[in-house]
């Protein structure tokens, strides 16, 4: 188990509120390294999403370590943009689409059909893969979302049939089935044991099925780091 005392130390110092300095882990000490993780101040919806995984971190073994919790911290702040996104909106860029799927955008002329269809964009990347019909609304339906962008019908029915989690509710990012969704695909991934090996490049290509935003979470892991203990 981290040092819940000095973790609350150091949050208190650097001005991340985590409540009474008393040891006890809980859902303000949680929101406080999720708004530190941010680089801002809780609000309610941090607030909120502390109070949601506290418990879920600490029976997934999350809290064990300074490692896991830190990499947990700095994936799921790389994918949701500081915890402000839990639905990707698929409003990229020519160059953000070379850069992301390579093989399917190789030239600029290849991504203007999808400039500004977000939908269309969704269909074409995640269409017929992951579970999703081709010739259907399911990649859009089923794209990215929650605290470690869930993405594919099957992930989907996956959390459905696990905890009865909708992808309505983790694009709406309603935050117990958001926190339960992500602790169940930490555990499924079996993530605990990337971080204990220290193999942090083969997790990230778990999560995201390559290695796009491996230095943003490594900044990120580094930056919870420095107050986990």
């Amino acid at each position: 188990m981290i040092d819940v005392r000095k973790t609350q130390q150091a949050l208190a110092a650097a001005s991340y509120d985590p409540g009474p300095i008393d040891g006890q882990w809980g859902g303000k000490t949680c929101a406080a390294l999720l708004a530190h993780q941010a680089g801002r101040q809780a609000d309610d919806a941090l607030r909120a999403l502390g109070v949601a995984l506290a418990p879920e971190l600490l029976a997934a073994g999350i809290v064990d370590t300074p490692q896991r919790l830190a990499e947990l911290l700095g994936q799921t702040g790389n994918e949701t943009g500081g915890y402000k996104a839990f639905a990707e909106n698929m409003n990229y860029s020519s160059a953000a689409m070379m850069r992301v799927w390579p093989t399917r955008f190789q030239t600029v002329e290849s991504t203007r059909p999808y400039v500004g269809k977000p939908q269309a964009l969704a269909n074409y990347v995640y269409g017929s893969r992951m579970g999703n019909r081709p010739g259907t609304d399911d990649g859009w339906l089923h794209r990215g979302g929650g605290l470690i962008q869930h993405t594919g019908a099957a992930e989907y029915q996956a959390l459905f049939d696990r905890l009865g989690v909708t992808s309505e509710q983790i694009h709406g990012g309603d935050p117990v089935p958001m926190a339960r969704a992500l602790c169940d695909y930490w555990g499924r991934v079996k993530a605990n044991g990337y971080c204990d090996r220290g193999d942090f490049v083969g997790l990230r290509k778990r999560v995201n099925g390559g290695l796009v935003g491996l230095d943003e979470v490594a900044r990120r892991r580094v930056r919870s780091l420095g107050v986990i203990s």
